[in-house]
């Protein structure tokens, strides 16, 4: 007889208030630069120099030296993040608390799902008590914590290098096996399709098979008996033979995320009276985190008009997946909606249909009609949403985005702070010539931030045989989506102007804005998507003629006359890959334009870097906080 998925869920339920109990000893233990994975030889080195997870922590030995850690946070500043929350009511404030305690059981996932030892290192530090002579070292090694998430830094020569005595940096983190590599992976699963879907899917760890690691997994089938229900099939996987395997997370992290979705029902229960529509999808989310399916809480994310509170709970970017570029990380960010603003934005985004239709290359899947989007201030943010996020679209999967669409957070206490700005205006005058020293207005970054995100929604979300592009393009996709978001932020701008959106004069602080983007410090490996779309865009726009390089002068010189054609011929070639799905087109436009000059690139990357600081570390008056700042 078959059986309800509401009868499953209330005898969920039931288990979960009897077995509520901790996993114990699980194996699965800008901003600060997105991840970089070092070259191949360097994390050899770096792997024969660290020692092998298991051993023990004592004091301070095996950390960075005072001076090692003193080069990194000399270059970092601080910023704190403010928002107003008068206007929220008793229920939402009580959620608000609930969210925050998420926010703290899912930035610790996000540490550990980066590298097994994290929380052992954080852990060992906020207890660490040492002599006078040493609160110097032991305060920096946790600042270097607070900046890195985790114990591995990324250094000023762009190699990410433990700074504690723990094993090195993976390109599979802590989700795929250790030592795992990208090419013998992809060669098992070419060769076991029937095994692909899980182990690509987004939300799955994936295990190499040994009769410890199933042994510990079985053990946590019966520690939460309501894994089983919701996840029918996993016995089977357990059984199999296959030399690797995946659980979905909520299996992977089931005490966790049995806590956080307990914490979720309470929160709706708060903001039920005044909100219902943020109740609906609380409660959707909190069942969505214990069945490792997020339609439901996505669709009413998506849909949902919510009055002032808003937030993002879940683990969607896959940035930090350095191996395959398909696993998600853990997130929380607190946003409370501002309303004059977010209706402004709303009406300029009514004509989106229209500028789907004159994307070149074209027709796509037409936009909806009303695309939600709104204006925010970040209340606190935690995982892989902290670090000077400043906007954001999503969910990404798109079986959810082609039936309920996504939904645009802009962060205006971020993108906006005086820090950013001053540190914008900064980088810009260090780069270009003295004719352009005053081009970036203080709206540029804002306005071309907002329409990149809009620039998601646009163009090609399947193939022309009918694939996925984001698995059409495999790790590559997501260099060329966000190099096509950019792309179009900048050739929506003169037609934002005919549509009486913006001026000439906020058109041309935008393009500024877009020069700004393309300006990188140092060579990037191919693993980063963002520095190494932002150098192809530089080089193609120097070849173009947009801009134009002064070696005697080491600035740049910028032609606004060039500019529309060079971006609207750039962004023609990035849609003709996603909709062809061309994976070894997207590998050779990688290569053709993510060339390093020195003499160039090189030259623009010195001046900007004694321009700003190399790192940003965020503090969030919400949060009182711990030594760790963790929260």
């Amino acid at each position: 007889m078959p059986i309800s998925r509401a009868w499953v869920w209330t005898w969920v339920c039931v288990w979960m208030a009897l077995f509520a109990v901790s996993c114990g000893g699980e194996a699965e233990t800008p901003a600060v630069p997105e991840g970089e994975a070092p070259p191949e030889a360097e994390a050899e080195a770096e792997r024969a120099q660290t020692p092998a997870a298991g051993s023990e922590l004592d004091g301070l030995e095996g950390f960075w030296e005072t001076e090692r850690a003193d080069a990194i946070l000399e270059r970092t500043r601080e910023f704190e993040v403010r928002a107003d929350t008068s206007g929220l009511t008793e229920g939402e404030r009580r959620a608000v608390g609930r969210l925050m305690e998420i926010g703290e059981i899912f930035h610790r996932l996000f540490e550990e799902s980066r590298h097994a030892q994290a929380t052992e290192v954080a852990t060992h530090l906020a207890a660490l008590e040492v002599g006078e002579a040493e609160r110097p070292r032991l305060e920096a090694m946790r600042r270097l914590y607070r900046l890195f998430e985790g114990p591995v830094a990324f250094t000023l020569e762009g190699v990410r290098v433990p700074f504690a005595p723990v094993r090195a940096y993976e390109p599979g983190r802590n989700v795929y096996p250790a030592g795992t590599e990208a090419e013998a992976l992809e060669a098992w699963l070419a060769e076991h399709e029937d095994a692909a879907a899980s182990v690509r899917a987004t939300r799955t760890v994936v295990r190499r098979r040994d009769a410890e690691t199933v042994a510990a997994d079985r053990a946590r089938l019966e520690a939460h008996p309501w894994i089983a229900a919701l996840h029918p099939t996993i016995g089977e996987t357990l059984d199999g033979d296959d030399a690797y395997y995946a659980v979905p997370y909520a299996m992977a992290y089931a005490d966790a995320l049995s806590r956080a979705s307990r914490l979720l029902f309470a929160s709706a229960d708060d903001v039920r009276s005044g909100d219902a529509d943020l109740a609906d999808y609380f409660e959707a989310r909190a069942r969505d985190l214990l069945t490792n399916d997020y339609e439901a809480g996505d669709a009413a994310w998506v849909s949902g008009r919510f009055e002032r509170l808003n937030a993002e709970v879940g683990a969607y970017e896959t940035y930090d997946d350095h191996l395959l570029g398909q696993k998600a990380f853990h997130a929380v960010s607190i946003l409370v909606r501002a309303p004059e603003a977010s209706a402004e934005l709303e009406r300029a985004v009514a004509r989106l249909s229209d500028f789907e239709a004159a994307l070149p290359g074209g027709p796509y899947e037409r936009v909806r009609a009303e695309i939600p989007i709104g204006i925010y201030d970040v209340v606190a943010d935690y995982g892989q949403a902290r670090g000077g996020n400043t906007a954001s679209i999503l969910p990404n999967e798109a079986h959810i985005t082609r039936k309920y669409g996504r939904t645009i957070l802009i962060r205006r206490n971020v993108i906006t702070h005086p820090v950013f700005v001053e540190t914008a205006q900064a980088r810009f005058r260090a780069a270009v010539a003295e004719a352009h020293a005053d081009d970036l207005g203080p709206r540029g970054a804002f306005d071309r931030t907002v329409w990149h995100e809009v620039g998601h929604y646009l163009g090609p979300k399947t193939t022309e045989d009918g694939r996925v592009v984001t698995e059409a393009l495999g790790n590559l996709h997501n260099h060329i989506e966000e190099m096509k978001a950019d792309l179009v932020s900048l050739w929506l701008m003169p037609r934002l102007v005919e549509a009486g959106v913006i001026d000439a004069d906020r058109m041309r602080h935008a393009y500024a804005a877009g020069v700004l983007r393309v300006l990188v410090t140092s060579e990037p490996p191919r693993s980063s998507p963002y520095r190494t779309m932002q150098l192809m865009q530089q080089n193609w726009l120097l070849e173009r003629g947009a801009l134009r390089f002064d070696p005697e002068a080491g600035r740049l010189h910028i032609d606004y006359a060039r500019y529309p054609e060079a971006v609207e011929a750039m962004l023609t070639e990035v849609l003709r890959i996603q909709r062809a799905g061309d994976r070894a087109a997207a590998e050779a436009f990688v290569e053709r334009w993510a060339r390093w000059d020195d003499d160039v690139q090189g030259a623009l990357g010195r001046a900007l870097d004694e321009a700003s600081p190399r790192y940003w570390l965020p503090s969030y008056a919400a949060l009182e906080g711990d030594s760790m700042g963790g929260e």
